[in-house]
């Protein structure tokens, strides 16, 4: 995550401007040595993200974890379509610790509004999609659409049955 993005996301939610500057200076200041053979050799400083070992870091993730529950936007778009199974409580995505599962219904006009909200969410906050550790599990799609997909998306797939009742 970057940290102009995590700072933004705490200005956002309307924290003082002083108490911002504190926690970016805990995130930002912090420099790194290496133990070679019990001898510390070298120092370095951070250049992004959180840090496992940072107290603050748990906060700060859900910090930016809060900015996803805000694309319930997206589910108000006309090109979007709710997945069959989940229009009814109006569910488009789901976070687990690093991981995001996002669920709309098989069209493409979906999986596009989808999309553009990732790249939108991924030039703000500098984390960039591995598509090579991404899946798309398509489920009662005609193949041809499928094939569709993948290429826009060029994420690995996985085509399996679903009945829609």
């Amino acid at each position: 995550m970057s940290w102009e993005f995590l700072e933004a996301t705490l200005l956002a939610f309307v924290f003082l401007v002083d108490f911002v500057r504190l926690i970016m200076v805990c995130v930002t200041v912090p420099s790194y040595s290496v133990n070679i053979n019990g001898t510390p050799c070298g120092c370095f400083l951070g250049a992004r993200g959180l840090r496992p070992g940072n107290p603050l870091s748990p906060y700060l993730y859900c910090a930016w974890r809060s900015y996803l529950r805000g694309w319930d936007w997206l589910c108000k778009s006309s090109e979007f379509h709710f997945h069959p199974r989940c229009s009814q409580v109006k569910l488009c995505h789901l976070i687990f610790a690093d991981d995001l599962v996002l669920f709309s219904r098989g069209d493409l006009g979906s999986i596009n509004v989808l999309r553009r909200c990732f790249q939108q969410f991924g030039q703000m906050s500098g984390l960039i999609v591995k598509q090579d550790k991404s899946e798309i599990y398509l489920g009662g799609v005609p193949p041809k659409d499928a094939s569709d997909f993948i290429q826009q998306t060029g994420v690995l797939y996985r085509l399996f049955s679903i009945p829609v009742s």
